[in-house]
């Protein structure tokens, strides 16, 4: 991963985390209530965080593996969730998502990346998403949930009109992410497209208007198959 990248999440960054935990929780929460888990999978929860996606399925799941490449945020993950941590069904990775596959391949049900493509460039997401389905088993799945780039206020701040959050170097289009993936090693790639976890959840229902509504379509949840 490129050092300017690594920069981004010191602990400056990490303390501004915690302290929006709950915001951060009811956004994974609204994530999961679109993906089926299975008590069986053995989960790759990529740019892992301070752990929420663990908090909500840890029991849900046979195996869960936090990948970041942050020590500052994985120290942040073991301090939040130290009681729910265990050994034998909890695997702490800490380095760069190109190096799993090499002692994890093909070892994966389902990947997940929540919030996390926005932050990389093209050429960052060929290499890390080629990682991931390296990992993943033949028919593993991975679940992609990003900002759209068609929603109005990510047109509005990707021309300069409101400012663009910190780290979010490429908000991309359902097409861009169709694109990508293919060239990752994905095949099946199903996109859908759900509400904003915040107050803007209330602009959805502007997103079944014929002709405009694309522009109110705030998130994308990309299902992606390897094989």
């Amino acid at each position: 991963m490129q050092e300017d990248l690594k920069q981004r999440y010191k602990k400056d960054f990490v303390d501004r985390f915690e302290k929006n935990i709950e915001s951060q929780r009811s956004r994974i929460q609204h994530i999961i209530k679109h993906v089926g888990i299975d008590k069986d999978d053995v989960v790759g929860d990529f740019g892992c965080g301070n752990g929420l996606l663990f908090e909500c399925i840890i029991d849900q799941v046979k195996t869960y593996y936090g990948i970041d490449f942050s020590q500052e945020i994985m120290d942040s993950f073991e301090r939040l969730m130290q009681e729910k941590i265990d050994e034998n069904d909890t695997k702490l990775f800490v380095g760069d998502i190109v190096d799993f596959p090499k002692e994890h391949s093909e070892v994966l049900d389902k990947a997940f990346t929540l919030d996390f493509s926005e932050h990389i460039y093209d050429d960052q997401f060929l290499s890390i998403y080629s990682a991931i389905a390296a990992s993943l088993k033949p028919k593993g799945k991975l679940f992609l949930h990003t900002p759209n780039g068609t929603f109005l206020l990510e047109i509005f701040k990707n021309n300069g009109i409101m400012k663009q959050l910190a780290g979010h170097v490429a908000v991309r289009n359902a097409k861009h992410y169709r694109e990508l993936l293919s060239q990752s090693g994905f095949h099946t790639i199903d996109v859908k497209c759900i509400p904003h976890y915040n107050i803007l959840k209330h602009l959805h229902i502007l997103s079944f208007l014929p002709l405009v509504g694309r522009f109110f379509k705030a998130r994308l949840l990309i299902v992606a198959s390897k094989s």
